[in-house]
């Protein structure tokens, strides 16, 4: 393994100075063994010098420290020649259990405890799982805690949000089936591991990669018969990015499901109805499916009945869909900021920047700093106003907010 530190000459050096560049060459059976670790500094810290890799941080009063202290996590992470492809995060207990996937077994370790495996994440999670619960790693002192899991940048070896969940939850119909949804590394695909197998579907659109993908493990886990029919999978807590692909092929049908606060527009697609969950907190959305309106309100109550969120099946009821029930699945179109395209807008919700009111408190360094990591045809561009048009956008005021881009050119403030 060779690492060397690597000088930014991008504007955002003092947060940012060095790029640790890694080359594993024979050390893992990955694709990539090439890899670019960014290396920040920050001078209020005693350890100003600090890189993150999958999910684990390493520190150094001097940067000439950090090659060596880098090399000897890679080597603590690196696992049957492999590194993880994922994370387990349990964030109140702060530690973090690396993830190996080994031709169609998923593997994670533990410091000091057993190794957990499993054809699926879903099975290696709820084991995990158990056993820290049992050791009180989880719910220690009676807080409940539950591990999140992360993929890991093939580039960076960062960490990567899913962009959707796959969900079969109701117990008393078979075993419950969960599983992450992560783009692959050149994010021309997704994937998830279901039915002893990892499943990829080709990118060519947001909408077909995330209806196909849904479709492909459903019709799997039924022919395992761990799914009674393939409605009963959802696809829950959609990336932006993917549910605007998504919501384009969405026909309204003019109904809603309702119970109490909760609403959720009723859509046609492809033969199927939809109902559309959204994740208020997270600028996500989910989705249940049926055959029919009837048969997909029976669905949708069976399951919140199981969450809680109703009493009995008949509190949820059937309403005329309104304009605020669509307005309120819609997320944010950062396209509509000056400076601002598709690919770009990509990468800020891939930094979990979803909304225009998430992008306002976002620094113009720390934006530079996502187009640099970014690459190269990201850093001609200057986020210098994106925050101060993002904050217009989230209070409405879209009206001051065309009068300050006529006095931008991609972004840029220029003289009159």
């Amino acid at each position: 393994m060779q690492i060397k530190l690597v000088k930014n000459t991008a504007s955002n050096s003092a947060s940012v100075p060095y790029f640790a560049e890694v080359n594993m060459d024979k050390d893992v059976t990955h694709l990539w063994r090439n890899y670019r670790i960014p290396v920040y500094y920050n001078k209020t810290k005693k350890r100003g010098y600090s890189a993150e890799i999958a999910g684990f941080q390493v520190g150094s009063d001097t940067s000439d420290r950090m090659p060596a202290l880098m090399k000897h996590l890679i080597e603590n992470l690196v696992n049957v020649a492999r590194l993880p492809n994922y994370v387990f995060i349990a964030r109140r207990a702060k530690q973090v259990y690396p993830v190996y996937t080994i031709e169609d077994e998923v593997i994670v370790v533990t410091p000091t405890g057993p190794i957990f495996r499993h054809v699926e994440l879903a099975k290696v999670r709820q084991y995990l799982t158990e056993y820290l619960h049992k050791i009180r790693v989880l719910g220690k002192d009676g807080k409940s805690d539950k591990l999140h899991v992360r993929g890991i940048d093939p580039n960076t070896l960062g960490l990567r949000r899913p962009v959707l969940y796959l969900k079969k939850r109701d117990a008393a119909d078979g075993a419950p089936f969960w599983a992450p949804v992560f783009e692959n590394g050149p994010k021309d695909g997704i994937y998830a591991y279901a039915a002893s197998s990892r499943r990829d579907v080709a990118n060519e659109s947001a909408f077909s990669a995330v209806w196909e993908l849904r479709q492909l493990v459903a019709e799997l886990l039924v022919a395992d018969h761990r799914l009674g029919d393939v409605n009963d999978l959802r696809a829950d807590r959609i990336m932006p990015g993917y549910w605007q692909g998504l919501s384009t092929q969405l026909a309204p049908t003019g109904k809603t499901l309702v119970a109490d606060a909760l609403r959720m527009p009723i859509y046609e697609i492809q033969s199927k109805f939809v109902a559309v969950e959204r994740r208020e907190n997270e600028n996500r959305n989910g989705l249940y499916v049926g055959d029919s309106v009837e048969d997909l309100a029976g669905r949708v109550a069976k399951d919140i009945l199981r969450r809680g969120l109703i009493a009995h099946l008949e509190d949820l009821t059937l309403d005329e869909m309104q304009a605020s029930d669509e307005e309120s699945i819609a997320n944010d179109d950062f396209t509509l900021i000056e400076g601002i395209g598709t690919k770009i807008a990509e990468l800020l919700v891939n930094r979990d920047i979803v909304t225009f009111d998430s992008l306002a408190k976002v620094s113009v360094e720390d934006l530079k700093m996502i187009l640099l990591i970014g690459g190269k045809a990201f850093m001609r561009h200057d986020p210098t106003s994106w925050p101060e048009q993002a904050a217009l956008a989230a209070q409405g005021q879209w009206d001051q907010l065309k009068a300050m881009q006529l006095e931008l050119i991609g972004g840029k403030h220029v003289l009159a």
